[in-house]
Order: structure tokens, then C-alpha cells, then sequence
């Protein structure tokens, strides 16, 4: 389930562990990455969660189809 990968992804981050995690749940991730890397054929953009969602290319990427909350 979603709250298990949460939690097991939150252990691993307090234990100081470096994790790439693949994802179309910017949301969840978004709550516990120290960085974001958003591809699409190429990447698109890159940096602290709350900077990546709110740039400019984030918004071209996705549209009007996915609704995030900061």
C-alpha cells in the first residue's frame, strides 16, 4: 500500500540512506524527497520538491492533468 512504501521510504531516509524511487506519485514523494528528477524523454527538471513543482516547466509537463497541493 501506499502508507507502507511511505513509511518504509521515511525509515530509510531517518537512517541517512540514499534512495531513488521511481514514481507517478508526485504527491507522496514530493512529502519525503530532499530532491525531485522529473523525466519525460528527457529530463525536464530538477531540485527541492517545493522548487520543482512550482517551476515553470513542471506546470508546461503536466498540465492540466495532474492537481498537486503544496
Amino acid at each position: 500500500s501506499d502508507q507502507t512504501l511511505q513509511a518504509l521510504l521515511l525509515e530509510e531516509k531517518k537512517a541517512d540512506k540514499s534512495m531513488i524511487v521511481i514514481s507517478h506519485d508526485i504527491d507522496s514523494i514530493a512529502q519525503i524527497a530532499d530532491n525531485l528528477l522529473c523525466l519525460q524523454q528527457r529530463m525536464i527538471c530538477t531540485g527541492k520538491p517545493n522548487l520543482v513543482l512550482r517551476s515553470q516547466e513542471f506546470q508546461d509537463l503536466i498540465g492540466d492533468h495532474h492537481h498537486h497541493h503544496h
